[in-house]
């Protein structure tokens, strides 16, 4: 813990293991290993996080929801702001009153949350299909770009918004958020190599999607193989977390691809490029699924992505395509047959 090492990896590694990786950052190992019951001693170490981060007395209410809900954070929480992060996530869990309400105005059963993201639940219909509901406040970013894009290829959420009391305190806060369908896959699970034809369609699906965000004054900023969920073969838009309108400063962005220069652009103006060099990269780590994705920590990135172009794709109108991408400036690009192109939910196989 000293180390600063994730507490599950020494949890659960062999003793011997845990206490060699501590020797090699210099820090005192101790010898005494305590009896107590653990879980015991990290919601105590979690409460000292909170301390540390300004909530000096816990609400033990909420620390026991936070431990019915989720115990393993009280593992996994390293810094005081991890700690108050998942304090102030659990005061706007949906409640019983909450879910049945949810229900009633939704036809959803809201469940618990979602194993691998934070902030998100999961929900379901009669029918059993599943949906994610991402917890966010009513002027959250993601909320506003998201009600700007419609249709396909795009996620499509509805968003919903209410108030609930969550503690003996009565203290209220506001909770919402965006309900979507839950798609089984990204394209980041993607292990397998693409038919040339098949990337041509989906390139120009993904070309309709930019020139629709783009007609909108939307600068999607976060376009990654993460936020390109795949349904029946159909590749969908989403997470509209970053985006920002043209020429206004980009607030974030998680995508490597974007570092063209290696200058940072946080807080510089948002420009169409952006979308276009990241939706290349995209589909040029998909025509090389075997040999790993582009390192965009070297020097000479576009040089690079331009020459694995060249190397893996021999298809004249896909390579055309991908060339047109990678120094695109302009807020739409266009491909002979786009007015006819058509996307088809089970067009693929």
């Amino acid at each position: 813990e000293r180390a600063g090492i994730n507490a599950l990896a020494i949890c659960t590694a062999p003793y011997k293991n845990a206490r060699n990786e501590i020797a090699k950052c210099n820090c005192p190992f101790s010898e005494h290993r305590d009896e107590a019951a653990p879980g015991r001693n990290m919601r105590e170490r979690f409460e000292e996080l909170l301390r540390q981060g300004g909530i000096t007395r816990p609400n033990q209410n909420i620390m026991d929801r936070l431990h019915k809900l989720n115990n393993s954070v009280f593992i996994s929480a390293s810094t005081p702001n991890d700690a108050v992060y998942w304090y102030e996530w659990t005061k706007v869990i949906p409640k019983t009153a909450t879910r049945e309400r949810f229900l009633n105005v939704t036809g959803y059963q809201l469940d618990g949350m979602h194993p691998q993201f934070d902030g998100i639940l999961l929900a379901g219909d009669d029918k059993g299909q599943l949906y994610m509901f991402k917890q966010r406040p009513h002027d959250s970013n993601e909320i506003i770009f998201a009600s700007r894009v419609n249709g396909m290829p795009f996620v499509v959420a509805s968003s919903y918004q209410y108030a609930e009391t969550v503690d003996a305190t009565g203290e209220t806060h506001s909770c919402g958020g965006l309900l979507m369908r839950k798609f089984e896959t990204s394209l980041s699970g993607n292990e397998f190599q693409c038919s040339i034809s098949y990337l041509l369609l989906r390139c120009k699906s993904m070309i309709i999607a930019i020139n629709s965000m783009h007609t909108e004054g939307i600068v999607h900023m976060d376009l990654k193989e993460t936020n390109i969920f795949v349904r029946s073969g159909v590749w969908f838009v989403g997470d509209f977390g970053s985006c920002v309108n043209h020429g206004d400063p980009v607030r974030e962005t998680t995508g490597g691809c974007y570092v063209l220069t290696h200058q940072e652009i946080i807080g510089t103006p948002a420009r169409w490029h952006h979308d276009w060099f990241a939706m290349t990269l995209v589909l040029v780590n998909q025509l090389r699924v075997h040999e790993g994705p582009i390192d965009f920590a070297v020097a000479g990135f576009r040089d690079r992505v331009i020459a694995a172009i060249h190397a893996n794709c021999e298809e004249v109108e896909l390579k055309t395509l991908l060339l047109r991408m990678v120094d695109c400036e302009e807020q739409c690009m266009h491909f002979e047959g786009e007015g006819d192109f058509e996307i088809v939910i089970d067009e693929v196989k």
